[in-house]
């Protein structure tokens, strides 16, 4: 059978899968490599799914560098330029700038298996997938697609020559514009499969197909080389005047005269593909399906270079007690110590067939392989190998199992053979009902049963050692590639899942749903461990629920699984060989159920262990299990167990976790329920401070205590007592401080919840003292002030009572009344008044004012001296005329007088004038405006003097005429003016102007000799009147009163 052994007793697994984690055994060496680049002082290989090694020491030793790549990764080609490294995996292009040591994605989406052409700092990526390029010019920052327009242009290679781009795919193509358009380029005698290399110096360009090389000097001219070298030429590459190439059965040529002779390089080391030639400082590197080999003469002498390039694909595991062997697919078997020493025994392996090794047996002391070359057997840790079974031409042992005494083999093409004396002797079984036409995936014997799984998607059962054959294909299922039996159940690893059956495949059972691609399976006691082209997995039989147990695997395509002793050992697609502790592997536990009801008080612990639940697990429960109890809500977790938050009652869920040893179970949620226990209810303060005037009662309801009772509402469902204590009385609520007392009364309170009392409180209520208001019994003086005078009015001119208060805290109020104002202290009555003012006076003792009292203050009369502020009439008299100056005619202030009849008139003398009484006589010849003093006595005090205006008009101000005589009057007047002429003998005109220049009315073509004129509509005062007579003209003033 393949890929697995079960003759190593499984062990009982106890611990968990989650924190474990996968390493790398250290080999084998070697395995598939594809390109190498030199970074700085560092060479760095892309070793396909094995991914990147790096080496510091010249190739001496190497370490892988995937931990910035994704894994299952398939590294294809490396270059350098610039500093930096390019990897091309299978579908993504990766930058390194530290020598390979980390990788960012650089662009994804690239087709499978596409290559790379570094020229003059721009990167070209192209696959013969798609046509045209991806190219980048600043350093991969940017990718650039160039899809070629002419569909064949899928290019396979890239060459530089004479400025322009040459491609190699199906044909050969030239671009001269950098891979916008391309020309194809026809080659004459070029294969049907079209240039699978190329390469160019700087005077010739080189082209390879299936077997011969093609050069030009001008990209249109071909010659091709004499010489076959048989099988399709990988790659070709230059060093110095030297043109390399490498072909697909492993041989390495060179030539010095453009392609005519060609010189075959011996390959001491290896028969395997050479997948590529590096020239590196005075060295070759060829890259082989075995790792690494380095010649530094030209290729005379080649030596090995793969110590840690752990990039071997793995075909097949076993184990002794003492070592591992390991079966690959064309670099034969390795042995391991179990301790990082790897020995290659390939001795006795007859042909390149025999290398490849599909199982591996141990029996006792004797180690079988089931090979290309048939079954071989050697003692274990022997050196040479014995062939058992020939299968014949071009057939190979696919498939080996062993059990009980008896092997069987499945060999392509031929059917099963049976042998009973540890392979000494072989017998093809009849193998009736058996398709032998095919080849074989996996076989399995146990006692006279044989499974066997083949290519074709079949599966069949034997139970007489491979005489009768019954079909038991799971439908609608690929290729099954591992059969195990154990317990009596029969396992199928398919490339869909994996199945069971109870009844040797007459009915299937589908189990890991979702795990695919299974090439290895253990089955242990409850467990089944699967390794499948994604990783390690884990289940059971009795669950649904699968586990990812790859963790640290950076190359997840496993192809064989084994458990021996404490590790499991899984071979990988090219990756070598990883092991992991079994004791770290394992399915986590399940919990079930509570095995009881959880109930418990308020504010009650809750100790909670192992023996609550019931748990499904494959290790020894309670054993080694520790449970855990998560955080949530309405509880808190201590080393007490679980206790509800405080005065919490209801429901309580809890997340709980067990863990085997390591592993955690998935979280699993308990009920408890929490049964009300009432709370004491417990008095923490007050919201604000209590507080009473003296002698003031308090009607005391609680309504700023702060009670905390969680299962009752304070206030709603309380009561609160009031206890007795000293300096207050008590009725029902109410606390009465005593009389006149003040200060801090300490009151205890208790609060019932209806059920129970609380702790006594200490309330300090705070009697806060009380003001007494000033009472103003009288005052001790008479106020008494002249007319217009202001008083001040001390406030220690009253009797003042207030028991609380000092003579010097008072201050007074006067308050704003009729007839007087107020400022401060001072009383000022109203401008002319006398009388009684009744002022109402407070006094304030810093807090309260007083009742008002009523000042009585006696304001006495003062004489107003009279002032004259004008006249209300002009005063007029004719030249040489005396005039009275009446006393009513002037305007008099004196407001404790009656103007005119408590008034007299005095008419003081002046200049051009004389006075008799109130009588004033101009002087003869004056006319003009007179100037008279004149003042007013109120009986007790005279007037300042006040000038009084006189007009003095002559009787007639007429210019005289010679021939006219005119005569103007009344003047003054009041209503009318007569105009006398004596002399009339045309008509003439009148104006009247105002002093002002204002004409104010004009009368035409009178012709009248006496002339009344209408004055009742001008306002009194001094008016121009202009009579025009022929060319003359007459003006005198009048005066209208």
């Amino acid at each position: 059978m393949k890929k697995s052994n079960l003759s190593i007793c499984l062990l009982l697994l106890i611990n968990t899968l989650l924190s474990a984690q996968w390493v790398p055994t250290g080999g084998p060496s070697g395995g598939n490599t594809y390109d190498i680049a030199q970074a700085g002082t560092s060479l760095v290989v892309a070793a396909g799914r094995g991914g990147v090694f790096k080496s510091v020491n010249n190739g001496v030793t190497w370490e892988p560098k995937n931990t910035t790549l994704p894994s299952n990764i398939n590294a294809w080609r490396i270059k350098e330029s610039n500093g930096l490294l390019y990897l091309i995996t299978t579908f993504a292009i990766y930058i390194s700038s530290d020598e390979g040591e980390n990788w960012e994605l650089s662009y994804s989406g690239i087709d499978s298996f596409s290559d790379l052409t570094i020229q003059d700092g721009t990167v070209y990526v192209y696959s013969h997938a798609s046509s045209g390029v991806l190219y980048s010019e600043d350093n991969g920052a940017n990718w650039v697609e160039k899809r070629a327009g002419n569909a064949e242009v899928k290019l396979r290679d890239l060459a530089f020559f004479n400025s322009a781009v040459y491609g190699g795919g199906q044909s050969l193509f030239r671009s001269s514009d950098n891979g916008d358009t391309w020309d194809a380029i026809e080659v004459e005698g070029l294969g049907p499969n079209g240039i699978s290399s190329m390469t160019a110096t700087e005077e010739v360009l080189y082209i390879a197909d299936d077997g011969h090389v093609f050069s030009s000097h001008n990209g249109d001219e071909w010659v091709q080389t004499n010489i076959d070298l048989g099988g399709t030429i990988l790659t070709m590459g230059i060093s110095g005047d030297s043109v390399y190439l490498t072909t697909g059965d492993g041989m390495v040529f060179y030539t010095k005269d453009e392609g005519q002779n060609w010189t075959k390089i011996q390959n001491t080391k290896t028969n395997s593909i050479v997948n590529s030639v590096t020239f590196l400082e005075g060295k070759i590197v060829m890259c082989t399906s075995e790792g690494l080999f380095s010649s530094i003469d030209a290729g005379a002498t080649w030596y090995e270079s793969n110590y840690g390039m752990t990039a071997m694909p793995i075909e097949s595991l076993a184990a002794s007690e003492s070592s591992l062997y390991v079966g690959t697919k064309g670099a034969g078997i390795f042995r391991s110590d179990l301790k990082g020493n790897w020995v290659q025994n390939n001795s006795g392996l007859s042909g390149s067939n025999a290398l490849s090794i599909y199982d591996i047996i141990i029996v006792g002391d004797s180690v079988f392989l089931g090979s290309g070359g048939g079954v071989y057997a050697a003692t274990i840790d022997g050196d040479s190998w014995t062939r058992l079974l020939d299968p014949g031409l071009n057939k190979s042992i696919q498939a080996l199992h062993y059990d009980n005494g008896v092997f069987a083999a499945a060999v392509n093409g031929t059917g099963v053979y049976i042998s009973n004396d540890k392979g000494n002797t072989w017998v093809l079984a009849s193998n009736t009902g058996l398709n032998t036409d095919t080849s074989y995936e996996s076989i399995y014997v146990q006692g006279d049963t044989i499974i066997v799984s083949n290519a074709s998607l079949e599966l069949f059962v034997s139970q007489d050692l491979g005489a009768t054959w019954t079909d038991i294909s799971i439908e609608e299922v690929y290729t099954t590639r591992e059969v195990q039996i154990h317990q009596g159940r029969l396992y199928a690893g398919s490339d869909q899942g994996l199945y069971f059956s109870d009844d040797l495949g007459v009915t299937w059972v589908a189990t890991a749903i979702g795990v695919y691609g299974i090439h290895g399976l253990v089955v242990g006691d409850g467990n089944l461990f699967v390794a499948t082209n994604q990783g390690m997995f884990l289940g059971s039989d009795k669950r649904d629920e699968w586990y990812d147990v790859s963790d640290q695997l950076t190359n997840k395509s496993l192809t064989s699984l084994i458990l021996a002793g404490d590790h499991f050992y899984a071979g990988t697609n090219g990756a070598s060989v990883w092991q992991r502790n079994a004791s770290e592997v394992n399915l986590p536990p399940i919990i079930l159920e509570v095995n009881q009801t959880l109930i418990i008080e308020e504010d009650t612990p809750l100790e909670l262990n192992l023996s609550h639940l019931s748990v499904d697990d494959d290790s020894d429960f309670p054993g080694n299990f520790t449970l855990t109890i998560n955080d949530g809500e309405n509880y808190s977790v201590s080393d007490a167990g679980i206790l509800p938050d405080p005065n919490f009652n209801g429901l309580i869920h809890v997340d709980l976790t067990v863990n085997d040893g390591v592993n955690n179970s998935a979280p699993f949620w308990i009920t408890i329920e929490v049964t009300p226990v009432n709370d004491i209810p417990v008095v923490t303060g007050t919201s604000s401070p209590t507080t009473t005037p003296e002698d003031t009662p308090l009607n005391y309801l609680g309504s700023n205590l702060l009670v905390e009772d969680p299962d009752n509402t304070f206030p709603n469902d309380f009561t609160i007592y009031i206890r007795p204590g000293d300096n207050y009385l008590i009725s029902q609520n109410q606390i009465i401080p005593d009389l006149d007392f003040n200060g801090v009364l300490s009151v205890p309170i208790v609060v019932n919840d209806g059920i129970d009392s609380s702790e006594e409180f200490e309330l300090q209520v705070n009697v806060t003292p009380v003001n007494d208001v000033p009472v103003i019994n009288g005052n001790t003086n008479t106020y008494t002030t002249p007319e217009e005078t202001g008083i001040q009015i001390p406030v220690t001119d009253f009797s003042i009572v207030d028991p609380d208060n000092a003579p010097e805290d008072f201050t007074l109020n006067i308050i704003i009344g009729e007839n007087y104002t107020v400022s401060g202290n001072e009383i000022l009555p109203n401008l002319d008044f006398n009388g009684i003012l009744s002022v109402p006076i407070t006094v304030n003792d810093g807090e309260d004012n007083s009742e008002i009292f009523n000042l009585s203050l006696e304001v006495t009369a003062v004489n107003d001296v009279p002032i004259i502020t004008g006249i209300n009439a002009a005063l007029f008299t004719l030249k040489g005329t005396p005039v009275e100056i009446p006393l009513t005619n002037l305007l008099v202030e004196d407001p404790d007088n009656d103007f005119p009849n408590d008034f007299t008139l005095n008419v003081l003398p002046g200049d051009l004038y004389s006075v008799s009484g109130n009588t004033v006589l101009p002087s003869a010849d004056f006319t003009g405006t007179l100037t008279v003093s004149v003042y007013v006595n109120d009986g007790t005090d005279d007037s300042e003097p006040f000038n009084i205006s006189l007009e003095v008009f002559k009787a007639l101000e007429l210019e005289s005429a010679t021939s006219n005589t005119w005569e103007v009057y009344p003047n003054p007047t009041k209503d009318w003016l007569i105009i006398k002429s004596n002399n009339l003998s045309d008509a003439f005109q009148i104006k009247i102007y105002g002093m002002n220049g204002e004409l104010i009315k004009g009368l035409e073509q009178i012709t009248s000799v006496n002339h009344t004129i209408d004055l009742s509509s001008l306002q009194p005062g001094m008016y121009l009147l202009q009579i025009l007579d022929g060319a003359k003209e007459h003006t005198v003033r009048f005066m209208k009163e």
